[in-house]
């Protein structure tokens, strides 16, 4: 038999279970119990990748945008959140664009201050940055941190959504020297010149 309770207060740590029974004797068998826990829930968030130049891999140069998506499939608001995206090495970042709120960035780190985001409702996010000829050879791999208050626990929780991943091609480094022989040369004689390429990428 399911059996209703009046309901358990946030931060109570026990609970009381009493049986009673109107026959001369009772077996208990197996009681258990089901807590619908009231709390944001952000696990079916993404982040995404695109190279707008329409080439995978990318190259240096090229502009990526990062689509973040935060759906609340939970049955509670999240209140006073804030993501904090940190751009790979390798990057330069372009803008943010959040569906609420702001965002700002220092140097690579992006920070958008959302505000609340409540059951049901889907925040989302696209940042641009463009790749820099350093990231050549090296896969850029970028995830996100969301730190919210769930608002009827009163506790702080923090949400780290799967990383995005876009491989870089690696870039040419040439030199080229020349040299002369013979070295020093004579007047009227004959010169030969050598010329010698170098691919250090």
């Amino acid at each position: 038999k399911n059996l209703a309770a009046t309901g358990i207060p946030n931060g109570a740590t026990t609970a009381t279970i009493s049986l009673e029974s109107t026959g001369d004797r009772y077996f208990a068998g197996v009681v258990t119990t089901a807590i619908r826990l009231y709390a944001p829930d952000f696990t079916t968030s993404s982040k995404t990748v695109a190279n707008l130049a329409g080439r995978t891999p990318a190259l240096a140069g090229d502009e990526l945008e990062y689509t973040l998506t935060y759906p609340n499939t939970g049955q509670d608001p999240a209140s006073n959140v804030v993501l904090t995206d940190s751009l790979p090495a390798g990057t330069t970042f372009v803008s943010a664009v959040p569906s609420s709120g702001s965002c700002s960035a220092a140097g690579r780190d992006v920070t958008c201050a959302i505000g609340s985001i409540g059951v049901g409702e889907t925040w989302q996010a696209r940042v641009r940055a463009t790749v820099d000829s350093e990231a050549g050879g090296t896969p850029l791999r970028n995830s996100a941190v969301l730190a919210y208050t769930a608002t009827s626990l009163g506790r702080d929780l923090t949400y780290v959504v799967a990383p995005a991943l876009m491989p870089v091609l690696a870039v040419s480094d040439l030199s080229i020297t020349k040299s002369l022989s013979p070295d020093p040369g004579i007047a009227g004689g004959q010169l030969t010149a050598t010329l010698s390429v170098a691919n250090a990428g």
